[in-house]
């Protein structure tokens, strides 16, 4: 890198037109233009192992939140089936009872 810059002040300091031609310059502009190319493929690299561990991390959390969800919907079903198997369905089978009674149903023939 400091060769680079030296080189660039001796082309400053020259003032040539030909600077365009200069082999020196030339292999300058190659060198940056590699690095620049390496580091954004470094940078773009850094950038998809980010992303991706981020991802993961949220899919983690995700996949916790749904399975605790799911437990409160399965206690919830589970206590309104008790609900209606300890509340309801006797409430309905006496009713079915006094109504089979008013008729008669259980009356001797």
């Amino acid at each position: 890198m400091l060769n680079q810059i030296r080189m660039l002040i001796q082309v400053n300091d020259s003032r040539d037109n030909d600077v365009v031609n200069d082999p020196a310059v030339k292999q300058v502009v190659v060198e940056q233009t590699k690095q620049w190319s390496d580091m954004m493929e470094r940078h773009r690299k850094e950038n998809w192992d980010l992303m991706r561990t981020h991802l993961q991390a949220q899919e983690d959390v995700l996949r916790q939140q749904m399975q605790a969800q799911q437990k409160m919907q399965m206690k919830d079903l589970e206590n309104l089936f008790e609900k209606y198997v300890n509340l309801y369905l006797p409430l309905a089978f006496m009713t079915f009872l006094q109504l089979l009674n008013k008729r008669n149903f259980f009356a001797p023939s």
